[in-house]
């Protein structure tokens, strides 16, 4: 996986612990495996909703010169004392509220009771760490009502969203800009068809499959 929002590959792979739906990774500013010694951000994906949302915000920081592997400058090949801020992929658990207690998700979005499981549900709450993103709580996904001049776009947070069609071919349609929460791209440039209305913002990104007729 690479990602034209930031950083360059991801390295780690972990299911939430109890849902089907969702796996975090960490994607290295400058590549993976012993690259992520430079910088990583967590990112959670929802591969059932297309959704992807940066957890972290650690920012790329240029690496230390080495002239012997490349990077002209001063000779810091043996660390002049930068620090590289990064995540693992970690943990995930998902809210299911109280009803879902002790339950887990499928990839549906079912949720199915676990024999032996406790159902005493503790609410989730809100810690701000060192370099947490504010934009991490997931307040839903976004949503495509088709009218018949338009495409009426309700987005998961407020923010500025770069939004996108991509019809059957690959071909990208329709590119603009949305500022706030809800948005509209009219159908005249939309042949009849199947779309994938990709949004993206610093919030994280999201999609879905429309048909247009």
């Amino acid at each position: 996986m690479t990602t034209d929002l930031f950083g360059n590959d991801v390295e780690g792979l972990g299911f939430a612990c109890n849902s089907d739906k969702w796996v975090l990774q960490h994607v290295g500013w400058y590549g993976h495996a012993g690259e992520m010694a430079w910088g990583s951000e967590q990112v959670a994906c929802n591969w059932a909703d297309m959704a992807c949302i940066r957890i972290s915000n650690n920012g790329k920081i240029a690496r230390e010169t080495c002239p012997a592997e490349g990077r002209p400058g001063p000779d810091c090949c043996g660390g002049c004392g930068t620090t590289y801020y990064g995540n693992e992929f970690g943990d995930l658990w998902v809210d299911g509220g109280a009803a879902n207690a002790g339950k887990y998700e499928d990839g549906d979005g079912n949720w199915h009771s676990v024999a032996g499981a406790g159902t005493t549900y503790c609410a989730t709450g809100s810690v701000n760490a060192e370099h947490a993103s504010s934009l991490a709580q997931i307040a839903g996904m976004m949503s495509v009502a088709i009218t018949a001049q338009a495409l009426k776009i309700s987005l998961p947070a407020n923010g500025a969203w770069w939004i996108m069609a991509v019809d059957g071919k690959g071909r990208t349609v329709v590119v603009q800009r949305i500022a706030g929460m809800a948005g509209t791209i009219m159908k005249e440039n939309m042949p009849r068809g199947m779309y994938i209305i990709h949004a993206q913002s610093s919030w994280g990104a999201v999609s879905r499959e429309v048909f247009v007729d």
